[in-house]
């Protein structure tokens, strides 16, 4: 009795070439796949770098108001901030260079500018 529904019925299935067809098309969009998302992540800015360029930014608009002063290394969130400040010859402007280090002592974001100072 076991096997009464299927006699005389073929069961139908796929070929070894639909199959191998299939697996290739899986295999050619999982390739175009990867590429893409390859591209975006090459391309893309990290978290990290865009938040230790806003700290350097603000840090850089703090300077302005006293800019040719010397000042400590200090740590912002995550980032340890570095100055660098020194005196242009015969002007009242200063360089100004700030470098964002991460916990790894990595270089994450650097700003440069030059400062004038103002008299009032």
């Amino acid at each position: 009795m076991a096997g009464i529904g299927y006699r005389g019925n073929r069961i139908k299935a796929d070929s070894l070439l639909e199959v191998i067809i299939a697996a290739i098309l899986v295999v050619l969009i999982f390739g175009v796949a990867m590429m893409v998302v390859s591209n975006v992540t090459r391309t893309s800015r990290p978290v990290k770098k865009v938040k230790a360029e806003a700290i350097l930014r603000s840090v850089a608009e703090a300077l302005r108001e006293h800019p040719c002063v010397n000042m400590e290394d200090t740590a912002v969130d995550d980032f340890r901030i570095i100055r660098t400040q020194y005196a242009i010859d015969n002007t009242d402007a200063c360089h100004l260079h700030l470098a964002a280090l991460d916990g790894r002592s990595d270089t994450v974001a650097v700003w440069d500018q030059i400062l004038i100072k103002h008299e009032n």
